[in-house]
């Protein structure tokens, strides 16, 4: 079995992962809360803000009390597809001006992500193949190349191909063996022969 390559986020994801201090607060209504609308949109707005996009949604389960202290858990789905529980924290409330922090969580949530959960992405996938193969045999393929992004399932097979330094060039598979977290390990089996 080889070493496992962890995931990879896109940049605006990443970035998406950084905690919001300060957030501008929205008006109170007169029950002294945040209405669930004002909590979402103000979410969006200064993630959209600190990252360049908006995420594609931001749902939290109700109005937030303005009180200093109250926490509430919303969820966000990011424009890649992965979902993170966002916390909204009140900082400050000064008439009806309610201030609160907003903190994405680091990891996304388990099966979310492109086609449903996460991958380990094509350039990372070639280039851990070569250097697998490359410990293994003593020397680097020329070249590695699979056709996209490897989905961290287990059983999940992709058909690749490398080259060799006399140019031949050889099919071969990866199997993904056990996913845990982001670290995903896998199996490379070359096939015998040439395929040209």
């Amino acid at each position: 079995m080889f070493q496992g390559v962890p995931m990879r986020r896109t940049a605006a994801t990443a970035l998406m992962i950084l905690t919001v201090a300060g957030a501008a607060g929205c008006g109170a209504s007169s029950d002294s809360s945040v209405s669930k609308s004002d909590v979402q949109s103000q979410v969006s707005d200064k993630l959209a803000a600190q990252v360049g996009e908006k995420p594609k949604s931001v749902t939290c389960p109700g109005d937030l009390a303005a009180k200093v202290g109250t926490v509430m858990r919303c969820d966000l789905v990011d424009n890649q597809g992965y979902g993170y529980g966002v916390t909204v924290t009140v900082t400050s409330v000064e008439g009806k001006d309610v201030k609160f922090d907003i903190k994405v969580d680091d990891h996304a949530k388990p099966g979310t992500g492109p086609a449903g959960g996460a991958a380990v992405s094509k350039p990372d996938l070639e280039s851990e193949v070569r250097a697998q193969l490359a410990a293994e045999v003593g020397q680097a393929p020329k070249a590695v190349s699979c056709p996209g992004d490897l989905p961290a399932q287990v059983g999940t097979q992709m058909r690749c191909q490398l080259q060799d330094e006399a140019g031949r060039v050889y099919g071969l598979t990866v199997t993904v063996t056990a996913v845990q977290g982001t670290d995903v390990k896998f199996d490379i089996k070359v096939d015998d022969q040439p395929s040209s």
